[in-house]
């Protein structure tokens, strides 16, 4: 029932040593971006952070021209409407220490920030027609806030966090350059599987412990898989109903996805196990397992296979997958993330699903710090927009040289 989202972009905070990560500040983007009405594009930073930040303890100071880089980022991930907080720096009051465009005694019109807030106008207005036109995902990321709450309640693992979680699954394809919808699983009540595919061609599910819906939702997803689409999901599945009480049935996601689940551990911190890829190309080399892990067994006559093992004398002693991959005839898939895997591990599963799907991205960046989209302005024209959110040089998927913090907007090719 939102008009029109807004959302204060702050990527460090009072105390803080770092920046949040590229990823996960893209999620955030991408989530505001959902809570907007299905029938409306558009959403606003109503607070944009430029200096310094703090009510006692003041964090990490933006460097030269990431302000610039944190703030395209919005604009790449739909924001129509931008301000900075704050335009002066205040002299008394809880936020005295939150620095703005002129701190406390600069003079109008100077200063680092006043000029980096100019620039980041400046590429607002030249490229107007790439920003105010709506993106469209082919990638939906989904969750429930009940699902969410029920994990408030009960993590099961001193390691867990929801939003961890989804960063997970959702920056493999980000890693690819590819745009994400992140919205409510309740969207997708009243569709059919045919609608579904027209829209979007993967779907991600992290840590759905409860499925909204699940008696429309799963065979919903059943029939979006074998008609092509590619679904993906993680731990924990469809174990508790809407009341958030245990299930007596085995996990419906679980079958789905072509495994039964044998066992389960909590992996607290700091545990740590090591994964051993199995599929070439799709899983190859190590991986590392915190959170939580389950061991599936892969059922007979379900054309699925394992992407990454267990080793060690408990699970891998059993033979037990942490990452399977079921495929249907029509070239769909469904994907079974069993544990805390490092998101790196799942980025050639998802290079491999955006081919299969013929989803339009950017490619993987020489680093994790450089964001990489595709969009298309007012007349059709697709641009390519990367941003180097690091300190160092790197280069976009195509071989440019990006420097520190800079911002690239080229026509595609």
């Amino acid at each position: 029932n939102m008009d029109f989202p807004a959302y204060d972009n702050y990527p460090v905070w009072g105390g803080s040593l770092a920046p949040t990560a590229p990823a996960d500040v893209a999620l955030a983007l991408d989530m505001v971006r959902g809570w907007a009405p299905s029938n409306q594009s558009g959403w606003m930073v109503a607070e944009q952070l430029i200096g310094a930040q703090g009510h006692d303890i003041i964090g990490y100071t933006p460097r030269s021209q990431q302000i610039v880089a944190w703030s395209a980022a919005t604009l790449l991930h739909g924001a129509v409407g931008l301000a900075f907080f704050r335009y002066r720096a205040a002299v008394f009051g809880q936020e005295e220490f939150c620095y703005g465009i002129l701190d406390h005694a600069t003079p109008r019109g100077t200063g680092r920030k006043w000029n980096e807030a100019k620039d980041v106008f400046a590429l607002a207005r030249d490229h107007q027609s790439i920003w105010l036109t709506p993106l469209k995902p082919r990638i939906a990321l989904l969750y429930h806030t009940d699902n969410i709450f029920a994990w408030q309640a009960q993590p099961q693992s001193t390691a867990f966090d929801f939003a961890a979680e989804a960063s997970r699954l959702y920056s493999p394809f980000w890693r690819n350059g590819a745009s994400v919808d992140v919205i409510s699983m309740a969207r997708l009540i009243n569709s059919t599987a045919e609608e579904l595919l027209q829209q979007y061609r993967v779907l991600v599910l992290p840590a759905p412990m409860i499925v909204h819906r699940a008696d429309v939702i799963v065979p919903l997803l059943s029939a979006f898989a074998e008609l092509g689409g590619s679904v993906w999901t993680g731990f924990r599945s469809d174990i508790k109903d809407e009341r958030s009480q245990m299930r007596r049935k085995s996990s419906r996601l679980a079958e789905l996805a072509g495994v039964a689940v044998e066992e389960i551990e909590s992996l607290n911190v700091p545990t740590t196990y090591n994964l051993t890829g199995v599929a070439k190309q799709l899983g190859e080399g190590t991986a590392s397992a915190t959170v939580w892990r389950e061991g599936l067994r892969i059922l007979n006559d379900t054309n699925t296979s394992a992407i990454w093992m267990y080793n060690d004398d408990f699970f891998g002693a059993q033979g037990f997958a942490a990452v399977t991959r079921r495929t249907t005839a029509a070239g769909g898939e469904i994907l079974y993330v069993a544990t805390g895997i490092n998101y790196e591990a799942l980025v050639p599963l998802a290079s491999a699903a955006l081919a299969q799907q013929k989803i339009e991205h950017a490619g993987v960046a020489s680093s994790s710090e450089i964001e990489q989209l595709i969009r298309s302005d007012s007349n059709g024209n697709r641009w390519r927009i990367a941003i180097n959110h690091g300190a160092t040089g790197g280069k976009s998927a195509d071989g440019d040289q990006l420097k520190p913090y800079e911002v690239s907007v080229i026509p595609v090719k």
